[in-house]
């Protein structure tokens, strides 16, 4: 299967967007039921949490070969899926046998695979990554990156990181008002670390002094 998009940004003013899933096969078809849940990230870690403000239609539905389902995505409560921002849509796969099943026996359902992507409400426009509100620092040991989100309303996705020309992959999401710490190893003493931040938008810089 493919989807439409790898996440969803839905702008100021727009309560409802919505995804494609294509069947590639030409035999086989899938089902598959969706949900969203409140995505959080708590410690560093994510977290999703139940939640009904953001409807889906359908919920469940069979994708024949060759075909295709459009998947809507509406918020509720507006101005609640503003003050959230982030949420992930589940979709998980079943086959059309369970799919008829399911009324006789929940318990029986197969799962096979499960995606999930990302759904964000903005309250303004779009920033570029140098325009989002971040702070850098470095633990005692020079070993731990901590990097903190302070906008209210801007997430941005980390690619990689170059510290004086020393580069780390990291793949993240970084919600705001979060802080995520990222393991970098030794960085070799200089006096002056320059961090470069590889987004999905822009390359976010800082130059940090060694005290």
């Amino acid at each position: 299967v493919d989807i439409s998009k790898t996440r969803v940004e839905i702008p100021k003013g727009k309560k409802s967007d919505f995804i494609t899933l294509y069947n590639k096969s030409s035999t086989e078809e899938f089902g598959f039921t969706v949900e969203v849940a409140k995505w959080i990230q708590r410690n560093g870690r994510d977290e999703l949490i139940t939640d009904n403000n953001v409807l889906i239609a359908p919920k469940t539905f069979v994708v024949e070969p060759q075909k295709y389902k459009n998947i809507r995505i509406m918020a509720q409560d507006y101005d609640k899926a503003l003050k959230d921002f982030s949420y992930r849509l589940i979709l998980t796969q079943i086959s059309r046998k369970k799919i008829n099943q399911e009324a006789v026996d929940n318990n029986k359902l197969k799962v096979n695979i499960t995606m999930t992507l990302p759904i964000f409400f903005f309250s303004e426009k779009f920033k570029e990554a140098n325009d989002v509100n971040v702070d850098i620092h470095f633990d005692e040991n020079k070993q731990n990156l901590f990097i903190e989100n302070k906008d209210i309303n801007q997430y941005f996705f980390i690619n990689n990181i170059n510290i004086n020309e020393k580069e780390f992959v990291h793949n993240w999401y970084v919600l705001p008002g979060t802080t995520v710490s990222k393991k970098v190893g030794k960085v070799p003493n200089a006096k002056l670390y320059n961090i470069e931040i590889k987004t999905d938008r822009e390359t976010i810089t800082k130059q940090i002094l060694n005290k």
